[in-house]
């Protein structure tokens, strides 16, 4: 069996509970997925999105484990897990998927859990595996022959153990590019590191990933504690306001994406705080697309922060004071 799962590719749209915030695949401003890497903690948003939607093919990937066990094959099957690239998230770089030695460590890795037959435990292998090699993989653990020769090898072999460098082709397939295979590990680790610093784990409980952008120690604070300086002289028009007139948390669509137009920051780069129902629940800045001229602001908040019916968001500008 073959399941081709588009996901989590573009559009960004699930959260990790199946739940959709856009129920569509265009964008409420059009550009906003594509087109704001010029500033920092838009690409950081770009990428909790993201992972938001990796943690919605986790859910997936255990509802089919979960299916092998109940009809009773999961034990005696081979399970096989495997992405095709990675992605690449910068500010002032467009393509995030576009392969080049600089962004290796974030392009070429990719998941591959193999689940062996009978198999009772897990193991990290820490060798060097192209995918290629996944294919004479399946027909070694089957005990089958490839019908023509292959370019890969079995990721059990000694001759994947033994290599020691990362190569990748480009997309135009122009030539190789080579990293020795240490400097990849230390290069993919640095990466890992700072996302986990930006957007924590697991075990920081699943509303510490929305605490990103400037001023994220107010995130989760009450309006009220929070000294008023006045009014701001910009003003912020919700894309969709009446997505909070009638919540359900527990229904297939929650508007965790707030995304607004705003008026009177003249292009300067102004720190906000959304707020719903009196709390801060998350914070973000004020920016451009490329090629527009236009303010706008984003940014994703937990579903924990709305309730049943109707929410009150509020968007505040932050000053350093």
């Amino acid at each position: 069996n073959f399941k081709h799962l588009l996901l989590p590719h573009v559009p960004w749209k699930y959260l990790p509970t199946g739940q959709i915030y856009n129920t569509s695949a265009k964008d409420p401003i059009p550009g906003i997925s594509r087109q704001s890497y010029p500033d920092a903690n838009q690409v950081d948003q770009l990428q909790l999105r993201h992972l938001l939607q990796v943690g919605y093919a986790d859910l997936k990937i255990r509802k089919l484990i979960a299916r092998l066990k109940k009809v009773g094959i999961y034990d005696r099957s081979l399970v096989v897990v495997l992405a095709d690239h990675g992605v690449h998230f910068e500010q002032g770089v467009f393509d995030r998927r576009r392969a080049k030695p600089a962004t290796l460590e974030s392009i070429a890795p990719v998941p591959l859990f193999v689940k062996l037959p009978n198999q009772k435990r897990g193991e990290v292998n820490r060798a060097i595996v192209e995918t290629t090699d996944v294919m004479p993989t399946i027909a070694e653990v089957l005990g089958v022959d490839p019908p023509e020769p292959t370019d890969g090898r079995s990721v059990f072999s000694d001759a994947v153990r033994e290599r020691d460098v990362v190569k990748m082709l480009p997309r135009d397939f122009s030539d190789w590019m080579r990293v020795d295979g240490d400097e990849f590990a230390a290069r993919k680790q640095a990466l890992v590191d700072a996302k986990v610093a930006r957007f924590g784990v697991g075990a920081d409980g699943p509303d510490r990933i929305y605490a990103v952008g400037p001023n994220a120690e107010l995130v989760g604070r009450s309006v009220a504690e929070l000294a008023g300086a006045g009014e701001s002289d910009m003003s912020v028009e919700l894309v969709d306001p009446g997505a909070y007139d009638d919540v359900d948390p527990e229904g297939p669509i929650v508007p965790t994406w707030v995304t607004a137009k705003v008026d009177g920051a003249d292009g300067d780069r102004r720190d906000v705080a959304i707020a719903v129902n009196g709390r801060i629940a998350a914070v973000s800045n004020t920016f451009r697309l490329a090629h527009r001229e236009n303010d706008i602001l984003a940014a994703m908040i937990p579903p924990s922060s709305l309730r049943a019916g109707a929410n009150d968001v509020q968007v505040y500008e932050v000053t350093p004071s």
